[in-house]
């Protein structure tokens, strides 16, 4: 069985989303935990202080979304700060970039795999959500048949 965590950083305002799929080399990707970690840098900071274990396993693949410095006064770094706590911890972090995930994974494909909004309650800014999409980029990149195949049935 292989791992795969999947880290959406959140800035303010928002939490960070974190999703622990589980999948071989025969069935798809499956979640087994999420978390919607609030309170920016300080959250993500506890989280790990009670979870770092899924975060350290070598055998657990890091998916990680990558910031983007754009050039707007005032803007939210924590998430750049996140991202480098993780990249800190596990130097072999996968950096993914937020453009074209949705387009590479649209939500009908994550339901047509059997992943829905609902597994995530009380995630008003998406956050799992989005992380859960940054997992099933990552498989789709690999490609991961299995995952592939529940996300891209064929057309009946």
């Amino acid at each position: 069985m292989a791992r795969l965590l999947a880290i959406d950083p959140g800035g303010k305002g928002g939490d960070t989303g974190i999703v622990l799929l589980d999948y071989t080399d025969d069935t798809p990707a499956l979640l087994v935990d999420s978390w919607a970690v609030e309170d920016d840098l300080k959250g993500f900071r506890k989280w790990f202080g009670d979870n770092g274990d899924v975060l350290m396993d070598p055998d657990t693949t890091v998916v990680c979304e990558e910031y983007v410095q754009r050039n707007v006064m005032g803007a939210d770094l924590t998430p750049l700060l996140i991202e480098g706590a993780i990249r800190f911890m596990r130097a072999d972090t996968v950096l993914q970039p937020a453009s074209g995930k949705n387009t590479a994974v649209p939500d009908r494909a994550m339901w047509a795999a059997g992943f829905n909004r609902g597994m995530f309650p009380g995630d008003h800014h998406s956050d799992r959500w989005e992380s859960l999409r940054h997992g099933l980029v990552y498989l789709k990149h690999q490609p991961h048949l299995p995952t592939l195949r529940a996300l891209f049935p064929p057309a009946s």
